[in-house]
């Protein structure tokens, strides 16, 4: 399973200024009755979607305000 956490990861001084959008995907193991974090990739932003390629074994995130993945 798949988790992005676009836009929720605004990080900002004290006077709200922007410092840095950083996102992540969270990649669980949902194979047990308990799910299992077994990763976290760390991406510079991203804008609400995740797509699986058909074969399975690739995905891929949208790219965000630098529309670049």
């Amino acid at each position: 399973m798949l988790v992005l956490t676009s836009g929720y990861n605004w990080w900002h001084d004290k006077n709200f200024n922007t410092l840095s959008f950083d996102e992540f995907v969270f990649v669980y193991d949902i194979s047990a009755a308990k799910p299992k974090k077994t990763q976290v990739l760390k991406i510079p932003n991203s804008y609400m979607g995740i797509a699986w390629n058909p074969n399975g074994k690739a995905f891929y995130v949208s790219g965000g305000i630098n529309d670049s993945f």
